[in-house]
């Protein structure tokens, strides 16, 4: 059983065990600019990680979905 400290925001991010492993990643956000998340915790020899994005703004895809169920 793997066992840690739950710290807070402002401590993780300079935790040496965070940085040492890459576990946040910088992305650009459109609208909200630079912005740090947690990186996949997968990592499969030979096969590149997906850079992080955002996430679809509210109502972002709602044409597209309708559209791909038959709705005009």
């Amino acid at each position: 059983m793997t066992v840690s400290p739950v710290l807070p925001y402002d401590e993780v991010i300079h935790d040496p065990a965070v940085l040492a492993n890459d576990v946040l990643v910088d992305y650009e956000d459109p609208k909200r600019g630079r912005l740090r998340t947690v990186n996949s915790p997968v990592f499969m020899e030979g096969v590149a990680k997906v850079p992080a994005k955002p996430a679809p703004r509210l109502g972002e895809h709602t044409a597209e979905v309708a559209r791909g169920l038959g709705y005009s």
